[in-house]
């Protein structure tokens, strides 16, 4: 009997302290939250507010801003400061501008990851 392990294929940047905050809108409302980390079809956010099941996320990475409509896929919801809940979103891109600009950052964090290990 063979085990199968099924690995995860794409890449997740784990984010530094303050490196990727992200803005949220839902109901003309808008909060704030943390990237924990961030990959090519998704990312975990860290917020003190609840994420809504749909949201517009707003991100700037590496200097390029866009906003990205999202779903949550799993984790818990909080609405405490002093305990902030933390969501998993898959990226619902509307076209392939967004959908670069995610890529060009995974691999642009990915790469700088292997060069500063190396040394």
């Amino acid at each position: 009997m063979k085990a199968s392990i099924e690995r995860r294929k794409n890449i997740r940047i784990l984010t530094e302290e303050n490196d990727l905050r992200v803005h949220y809108e839902h109901n003309d409302e808008s909060f704030y939250g943390k990237a924990i980390n961030i990959g090519l079809k998704g990312m975990q956010i860290e917020s003190p507010f609840t994420f809504p099941e749909h949201a517009n996320v707003s991100l700037s990475l590496a200097g390029r801003n866009t906003k990205v409509s999202c779903h949550i896929v799993h984790g818990k919801n909080s609405a405490s400061v002093d305990s902030p809940g933390v969501v998993g979103v898959r990226f619902e891109f509307d076209d392939i501008v967004q959908k670069k600009i995610v890529k060009d950052f995974v691999r642009l964090k990915k790469e700088v990851n292997i060069l500063t290990s190396s040394l």
